[in-house]
């Protein structure tokens, strides 16, 4: 996964927004899978060029709950680095998580710092509703 610049993960993150891309957002710590570990699905609220905040207040997901509401805030200017992939840098011998990906993501946004990675995925267009 190449690296990615701060103004190219801005450019992304403005395009999911202005599109209200539906986005499940992973949070956890790439050393430790019993660590910490949170995810969402919503919509990018708020865009700067310090944080993206993106929650689910204007999201209607059957998948939802009422009144249920998940949200996160990503600082940007404080990731160590940002990855653009999808379902194709996916390693062959990952068949099942290829096709998982494949069937249910467009693109997949990882912001690092430190440890910790917050992965952000947009719903494939079919399955795009807000």
């Amino acid at each position: 996964m190449p690296d990615l610049p701060l103004e190219e993960a801005l450019l992304v993150l403005r395009g999911w927004r202005d599109e209200r891309r539906l986005i499940h957002f992973h949070i956890c710590d790439s050393a430790d899978a019993n660590g910490f570990t949170g995810f969402g699905l919503g919509a990018i609220e708020e865009l700067t060029e310090e944080f993206v905040r993106i929650d689910s207040r204007n999201v209607n997901a059957p998948e939802m709950l009422s009144g249920q509401k998940y949200g996160c805030t990503v600082s940007l200017r404080r990731a160590d680095w940002f990855a653009l992939w999808d379902w194709r840098d996916v390693p062959p011998e990952e068949q099942l998580m290829k096709e998982l990906l494949q069937d249910s993501y467009d693109v997949i946004l990882t912001v690092a710092m430190g440890r910790a990675r917050c992965v952000l995925q947009t719903l494939r267009r079919d399955s795009d509703e807000l």
